[in-house]
């Protein structure tokens, strides 16, 4: 019975940070990811984690 809360924590964690998957890690492995796919990725780590922030910079 006390290896379920540990079990129970293993596996919420493991939704948790599976969340954060990479165009190439959502492929098989061979593909690489645009501007916009790279942009749209580093926003929503930003906005889940306070200690990463997100600046543009210049015209685009």
């Amino acid at each position: 019975m006390k290896k379920l809360p540990i079990l129970f924590l293993l596996l919420i964690s493991n939704t948790l940070y599976s969340q954060n998957l990479t165009p190439y890690e959502k492929g098989n492995g061979n593909q690489s990811t645009t501007y916009e796919e790279m942009r749209e990725f580093y926003r929503g780590l930003s906005r889940q984690f306070p200690a990463i922030s997100y600046e543009t910079r210049g015209g685009r």
